[in-house]
């Protein structure tokens, strides 16, 4: 398996923008259909439950992106963001707004280690904390 370096991704993601002429937003989205089908294909079992932790970056928009789709496909989806408001990427922000507006989607807001949400043994766990856009060490 080749595992690409931080320059290779930013690198990959700015030609396919160039090149096909979109959006980081539609680049989002489409990356976001294509894991979700991967997840349903692992994991098939109908209404199934997921809890996605979101970071302010592109990649907790990614994994804002993804919860909309599992939840689009009748599986049960709480979000857990983590970071301020005021940080979010212009993605992030956009696939938020949309995942507000959707109902049945449970957003947690984790600011402190007594906040952290109970997870059980059955449910899914979706790490899109930090992405290839993180500058330093993660903290807290």
């Amino acid at each position: 398996m080749k595992i690409f370096s931080t320059s290779e991704i930013k690198a990959w993601d700015e030609h396919t923008i160039t090149e096909q002429e979109i959006s980081s937003l539609d680049l989002m989205n489409r990356a976001a259909d294509r894991l979700s089908d991967e997840i349903i294909k692992l994991h098939p079992e109908p209404e199934l439950q997921f809890t996605v932790f979101c970071g302010t970056g592109n990649n907790g928009g990614d994994g804002l992106a993804i919860a909309k789709r599992l939840r689009d496909r009748f599986h049960v989806v709480r979000i857990v963001l983590l970071g301020e408001d005021s940080r979010r990427s212009e993605e992030n922000q956009t696939q938020l707004e949309i995942i507000r507006g959707m109902q049945e989607v449970k957003i947690l807001q984790f600011s402190s280690e007594s906040d952290f949400p109970w997870v059980s043994d059955t449910e899914i766990i979706i790490d899109a904390l930090l992405g290839n856009g993180c500058n330093r060490s993660p903290q807290g």
